[in-house]
């Protein structure tokens, strides 16, 4: 039921081809959060719900799905609450996972892939190719790796020997 009435019933006169090939992930997309687009890419895209439009709003869903798995780990292992001067508090990895659930539940409605949006979305009308300069942008630039522990050691005993041989601590 929508909010007047019962919603419009919808007739799909021709079902969404699948396309030819796989849409692969956006370039900036950890290698974790790959797996998940490789998982969910190839459903959405049958369904015609993954086009250029919506492949960033399933990039973004699918690096906060790591991200939420990585702080439900760090809540397994320390739990909810820590202790604070005025006696136990949450954690910041609940509050910080709390939120990425509100961002989960968003990013979701938006690309369809709960089940009241995706009864709702009606795929047989491909949506038109936007072309954003500032994502094309972003898809192109440079990211940097992520720099691993003995890197950063060896970046701050660097940091230290200059310090030392210029006279400061």
């Amino acid at each position: 039921m929508g909010r007047r009435g019962p919603l419009p019933k919808t007739r799909r006169t021709t079902r969404p081809k699948a396309p030819a090939s796989p849409m692969p992930p956006p370039t900036w997309l950890p290698s974790a959060a790959r797996k998940i687009w490789k998982a969910t890419a190839p459903g959405m895209q049958e369904s015609g719900r993954l086009t250029a439009a919506s492949a960033e709003l399933l990039g973004q869903f699918c690096a906060v799905v790591v991200e939420l798995r990585s702080l439900a780990c760090v809540i397994a292992k320390e739990g909810s609450l820590t202790r604070g001067l005025h006696g136990s508090i949450v954690s910041a990895a609940h509050v910080a996972a709390s939120k990425l659930r509100g961002s989960l539940v968003s990013l979701s409605k938006s690309i369809g892939i709960d089940v009241p949006t995706a009864a709702r979305l009606d795929a047989s009308q491909p949506e038109p190719e936007v072309v954003d300069a500032v994502q094309a942008f972003i898809a192109t630039r440079h990211r940097p790796e992520p720099v691993t522990l003995e890197e950063e050691e060896a970046k701050e005993a660097a940091t230290q020997a200059f310090c030392a041989s210029i006279g400061m601590k």
